[in-house]
């Protein structure tokens, strides 16, 4: 059994099943204790912490900005100082809207990375039908309903809706 398939969204879902070891029933808990014993659990790599400070300075690394920079500081030198003072605001006004969207994009990557305790459905690996997200293996059968959340890749091989 392979950890992962190549192009698995073009093989036809009989060829993935057989190359997981797999069936349209899921894996047994003890395949599944196997497998995360062999590749580990399925969760996204934690990068380094980041420092807000970098995260602010970063915001004045495009080339935009520099040239910004130096319109404001050639503007002051120029005496136009409305000039300078536009420019600064919108150098000021970027970089604020470029930090608060940076740090809103580092809480949801923690917090997705936080969420294994989050359960999801499955036919075979425990009585209830119910596991935690980190614990999907590959060969897994996921059931989804209306409002889960999607615990790893994954490949939809039955569809079924229902109109309330």
């Amino acid at each position: 059994m392979k950890a992962s398939l190549q192009n698995a969204y073009a093989l036809d879902i009989e060829n993935v099943f057989k190359q997981l070891d797999s069936s349209d029933q899921g894996i047994n808990s003890s395949a599944a204790v196997e497998r995360l014993a062999k590749y580990g659990l399925n969760v996204l790599p934690n990068k380094r912490k980041f420092s807000i400070f970098l995260l602010l300075i970063k915001q004045f690394q495009s080339w935009l900005i520099l040239i910004l920079i130096i319109a404001a500081i050639i503007s002051v030198l120029a005496s136009h100082v409305t000039d300078s003072i536009v420019i600064a605001a919108i150098i000021i006004i970027n970089a604020t809207i470029g930090f608060y969207s940076r740090v809103q994009s580092r809480k949801c990557h923690f917090q997705s990375t936080e969420n294994g305790g989050k359960n999801c459905k499955s036919n075979e690996r425990s009585s209830n039908g119910f596991h935690q997200l980190f614990s999907v293996s590959s060969g897994d059968v996921v059931i989804l309903e209306e409002g889960d959340s999607i615990p790893a890749d994954g490949r939809i091989f039955t569809l079924k809706i229902s109109e309330h």
